[in-house]
């Protein structure tokens, strides 16, 4: 804390200090008066803030997958159940292709339900805006 024009003003301590007053592993949080260091997040070996988005780098066991660093295992796991998907559409379209050259009425309404299948599947486990979705839908139904 310093006087500055009659006025009482705290410091950062953790900015501008060389070295960092805290030790490897944490990261430095000003308080009225001083500062105290916190433990980095488990994910991060070395960090410049909390959580597992202000890692240095990641920590053993641990993958950088922008913007954070998260388990190496559960990633292998995204990994393997989005290959998973796919696999499973490509069989599908398979499927359906190899009763089109028995079928074609069947292997139409499969390929529809295939297709509905697919874009269900993807419309809830993907990233989609929901309201672009709609208005897409309502522009089609006006042509």
């Amino acid at each position: 804390m310093q006087f500055r024009n009659s006025l009482l003003q705290d410091s950062n301590e953790c900015l501008g200090t060389n070295p960092h007053p805290c030790k490897y592993g944490t990261f430095c949080v000003n308080t009225v008066g001083s500062y105290r260091c916190v433990e980095c997040d488990k994910s991060c070996d070395g960090c410049r803030g909390d959580g597992p988005d202000m890692c240095e780098k990641c920590a053993k066991g641990y993958t950088y997958q922008e913007p954070l660093c998260i388990e190496t295992k559960t990633w292998q796991r995204s990994v393997h159940v989005e290959v998973a998907r796919y696999a499973t559409y490509i069989g599908l379209c398979i499927a359906t292709c190899i009763i089109l050259r028995r079928n074609f009425y069947i292997a139409s309404l499969i390929g529809l339900l295939v297709g509905v299948y697919i874009g269900l599947s993807e419309y809830t486990v993907g990233d989609w805006d929901k309201r672009s979705v709609i208005k897409s839908v309502r522009s089609l139904s006006t042509l």
